[in-house]
């Protein structure tokens, strides 16, 4: 639920970053095995070039979690 927290929270608020949030979150889960837990969202989050404060306090702001339950 988390790593779709941040997806969201990617897409919406740093559009110009999310495909590579994306890719990144990808090569993660699919490429290196990993489990999507806080560090490794983190780990992709740096790697897309976000800043990794404004990409949490999206997160936990709750509109991530407003837009995933109106979709």
């Amino acid at each position: 639920m988390t790593a779709l927290l941040y997806g969201i929270a990617a897409r919406d608020a740093f559009p110009d970053k999310f495909l590579d949030f994306h890719i990144a979150v990808f090569a993660l889960r699919h490429d290196q095995s990993r489990q999507l837990d806080e560090e490794a969202l983190r780990e992709a989050a740096v790697a897309a070039g976000l800043d990794l404060g404004a990409l949490k306090a999206e997160v936990w702001s709750g509109r991530p979690l407003a837009t995933l339950a109106a979709e």
